[in-house]
């Protein structure tokens, strides 16, 4: 019995959408999971800051109005502390490139004046023996590599999930479907 070229033409149409619709399952698999992996960096980074935010309030607790400290350096962490406080780290921050960018600048601003602070309460003596003062040193120099690995995760991550959209046939129905691209680093 001979095949028609309808017949086959029909099945080679319904192979290749077969093919296609497990290829662009596997696509969107491999992007959900870039997306969590990206999440899971963002977190981590957000569980930093948080650690760092309690040792500074606990040390600008400690640094009160010492004899010695400067005033303006710890009235400096503390405006730092608040202005990063206000903005704490949230997966939705993630959609909002200008977010991201103030959440940076906020928490470079706040590293800076506590590594400011530590410098200034040990070079007074009463201070540089206080445990929290200490605390927020040992956080601060831990924090730093911390905050590198997982930054250089989350912008591994953020290439391969934004590459995975640019790559997706429909990456435009999928920007305006609120799956827009990651920002590229933190």
């Amino acid at each position: 019995m001979p095949i028609s070229m309808k017949t086959v033409a029909t099945a080679t149409l319904l192979g290749v959408l077969v093919l296609g619709a497990v290829g662009a399952g596997r696509h969107h698999l491999a992007r959900a999971e870039a997306r969590e992996a990206s999440a899971a960096a963002w977190l981590e980074l957000a569980q930093i800051h948080a650690a760092r935010a309690q040792a500074a309030s606990a040390a600008l607790a400690s640094v009160g109005a010492a004899d010695g400290l400067d005033p303006a350096i710890a009235a400096r962490a503390r405006d730092a502390l608040t202005r990063a406080s206000k903005m704490p780290a949230h997966e939705q921050l993630l959609g909002d490139v200008r977010a991201i960018e103030r959440y940076k600048q906020y928490q470079g601003e706040l590293t800076g004046a506590l590594f400011v602070l530590v410098a200034g309460a040990q070079q007074v003596p009463a201070l540089a023996a206080s445990n929290t003062v200490q605390g927020l040193r040992s956080e601060l120099l831990r924090d730093e590599s911390a905050l590198a690995a997982a930054r250089e995760r989350y912008r591994r991550a953020a290439a391969s999930y934004n590459a995975m959209s640019d790559a997706f046939p429909g990456a435009t129905v999928l920007a305006a479907l609120a799956y827009p691209d990651l920002p590229a680093g933190l």
